[in-house]
């Protein structure tokens, strides 16, 4: 005969399970909000079923309920015992995992690169009356005035001002574009340092998982964390994960090994100033390290992954990262030098007229501009700036001859700049800016679009839904409401048990 408590266990096993599946869903319903949380599900599965249980009649078979036992003549029935969790599954797709770190990187890229150009466009600052084309125009224009007045004094302090004006505006053009890629070798920096902590976290994250894994409980929150970091990992540079048997993660970053278990690599930043030559093989550097790679080459900065005292380049083909290095390394570097050859060439021309032409006072061969070399050193020579009537106007040295003043106006004519005229090539300059700026704001709100539709997709898929929260603990209450009822019912049969039976006939 089968316990009388038999029921009470099978109900005490479904209060405890359905008090579980509430306090994961109120778990749910607490982190709602909690940015990378992942939903988390019940399993319930039936506990084991009791040995048979036996009806006390033969020669009868019920087909699909029961089982003939032959030697005790009676149909046997296995009784369940309850209900248990099974497991407490995190709702997470891979392939939008996947998906979404893509379409990170891309993003991650392409939002940077629109950042870096707009700064870029701020120090250029055109169209404007205070941008660079139209202080050039305002120099040339000056010439020309002193051409028709060349013993003017106000003529002559005009030049002298407008080419004070354009020389600090090369100056202040070039400062600022090395400012900004000190900027950007700082940025640079920081992002370095928080991949090495990210990957730190990752690798501390997969021991605590591989721990957890062994004890059978379920280390949601940790994976949760985990693939925070990955996520943002992503953003950071292009990135493959792979997962090992013991639950956790490696991690590719850059083309090198960056996480392996708990083992972890320091990322660094070398400016393209460091000047190491690299060739096949090891090569010292200034202060010691040296570098490793397959075939010969130069180094002219970057990412480094640091093993003691040796560095491997890390060659980052998206993100965050591959943004600022392009700005710094390429897209900079090539605006300062294209600035710097317009002022060179200004410098070199204006002074070649110049030299040909008389002051005021009957001496030519003078310098307009000083010596020096690029956009920072643009400035006028002391002798013109201190004494203005020293301008050579004239080309022949007569009273009233402006003709050279008129030849250092028509430069703005002459193809001195690569073949081009000096407005033409700054203007090549800027309209390439803005063609880049434009196609990087483009292609960073389109990835904003792909990436949040994705965000959208996996937000579907594990993100917690307050409705059907509700509706778990709803059920969840009246599971648990039916097994407390069952409890009541038992406790009465007890109770008739012990209280009244026997007692009939006294």
């Amino acid at each position: 005969m089968e316990s009388t408590f038999r029921a009470l266990q099978v109900a005490r096993s479904a209060l405890n399970a359905h008090r579980k599946a509430m306090d994961v869903a109120a778990h749910n319903v607490a982190n709602a909000s909690t940015e990378g949380y992942s939903r988390q599900q019940v399993v319930l599965t039936a506990t084991s079923s009791s040995s048979p249980y036996y009806t006390g009649q033969t020669g009868i078979t019920y087909a699909g309920y029961g089982a003939q036992d032959a030697t005790k003549g009676a149909i046997g029935y296995l009784l369940g015992t309850g209900v248990t969790v099974h497991t407490i599954t995190r709702m997470r797709d891979a392939y939008l995992d996947l998906q979404v770190r893509n379409e990170s990187t891309r993003w991650g890229y392409w939002k940077t690169r629109s950042q870096g150009l707009m700064q870029v466009e701020v120090i250029f600052n055109e169209p404007s009356e205070s941008g660079l084309a139209s202080i050039m125009n305002r120099f040339w224009d000056a010439f020309e005035l002193l051409a028709a007045n060349p013993e003017s004094s106000a003529a002559r302090n005009t030049v002298i001002a407008e080419a004070t004006s354009l020389s600090e505006a090369f100056q202040d053009a070039s400062r600022k574009l090395d400012d900004l890629a000190g900027s950007m070798d700082k940025a640079l920096e920081a992002r370095a340092s928080e991949i090495t902590s990210l990957a730190r976290q990752i690798a501390h994250l997969n021991d605590e998982i591989a721990g957890l894994a062994g004890t059978g409980a379920e280390p949601g929150d940790l994976l949760d964390r985990r693939d925070l970091a990955l996520d943002r990992l992503s953003e950071l540079g292009d990135i493959e994960v792979y997962n090992d048997h013991s639950g956790g993660v490696s991690v590719m970053f850059g083309g090198i090994d960056l996480v392996r278990g708990t083992d972890w690599r320091e990322i660094r930043y070398v400016s393209p100033g460091y000047g190491v030559r690299m060739e096949e093989g090891p090569v010292f550097g200034p202060g010691g390290p040296y570098f490793v790679v397959g075939a010969g080459g130069s180094f002219d900065g970057g990412l480094v992954a640091a093993e003691g005292n040796t560095l491997v380049p890390v060659r980052v083909n998206g993100g965050e990262t591959k943004a600022y290095l392009d700005m710094r390394k390429d897209y900079l570097p090539k605006i300062a030098e294209d600035l710097d050859a317009l002022a060179d060439a200004l410098r070199s021309r204006v002074n070649e007229v110049h030299r040909a032409g008389y002051g005021l006072d009957g001496v030519s061969g003078r310098q307009f501009f000083a010596d020096g070399s690029g956009a920072r050193d643009l400035r006028l020579h002391d002798d013109v700036a201190l004494s203005p009537e020293k301008i050579a106007a004239s080309l022949s040295g007569a009273v009233g001859d402006g003709s050279n003043a008129l030849s250092l106006a028509a430069i703005r004519r002459e193809a001195v700049c690569q073949g081009a005229t000096p407005g033409d090539f700054y203007n090549s300059i800027v309209t390439g800016l803005g063609v880049a700026g434009h196609e990087a704001k483009r292609m960073s709100e389109n990835q904003e679009v792909l990436r949040s539709h994705v965000l959208d997709q996996r937000s579907g898929a594990n993100g917690v839904s307050l409705d059907e929260e509700m509706v778990e603990i709803i059920k969840s209450e009246h599971a648990y409401q039916a097994a407390a009822r069952v409890v009541t019912s038992v406790d009465e049969m007890v109770s008739t048990i012990i209280d009244r039976m026997g007692l009939v006939g006294r």
